[in-house]
């Protein structure tokens, strides 16, 4: 077996420049659309809920102290959107929507995935199935939206703010 050489071993090519930063690991599917499409495919399968949500009573307490805890919902997050990103590139909006329920489970306060939903939805062309998206979005909770997914909705349902002012 062959040994592997470490920053601390003579270069064999007799080379005083030093040693040499070590680079991420690499796989043969770095590069490939098809590999990355994959994983992120894959990827949504994994997640099921908050990290140990289903952990026993007095378990693993010592993660309330780590940062991994406040990781993970951005991690999920940002490969939420980046699957969004990669069907709705490929004209999949269903996919790109599951994407982001997916996402939501684990990072329901994130706003960029709420930002996105409405975008995917729309992408759908199903006007209603839209329009309920837009009232669940302006019915949770008791904040306000953000203005830039408020914009959003603006653009995709320009008659929404009609259609509340008859309802309301």
């Amino acid at each position: 077996m062959p040994r592997r050489r470490t920053s601390s071993s003579s270069s064999s090519t007799g080379s005083t420049s030093g040693a040499t930063a070590p680079r991420p690991p690499q796989g043969r599917g770095v590069g490939s659309r098809a590999v990355r499409g994959r994983l992120l495919t894959d990827a949504p399968v994994l997640v099921r809920g908050p990290l140990l949500a289903d952990r026993p009573e007095g378990r693993y307490r010592w993660l309330t102290h780590e940062i991994v805890d406040a990781q993970l919902p951005l991690l999920v997050a940002d490969t939420g959107l980046a699957q969004s990103d990669f069907h709705m590139e490929k004209n999949r909006a269903e996919k790109a929507i599951k994407a982001l329920d997916a996402a939501l489970r684990t990072a329901p306060a994130d706003e960029r995935l709420w930002h996105e939903l409405p975008r995917a939805t729309h992408a759908t062309g199903d006007a209603d199935r839209l329009a309920a998206l837009a009232t669940d979005l302006i019915g949770r909770g008791t904040r306000v939206l953000p203005p830039r997914t408020e914009a959003l909705l603006d653009e995709l349902l320009p008659t929404r703010r009609d259609t509340i002012a008859v309802a309301g």
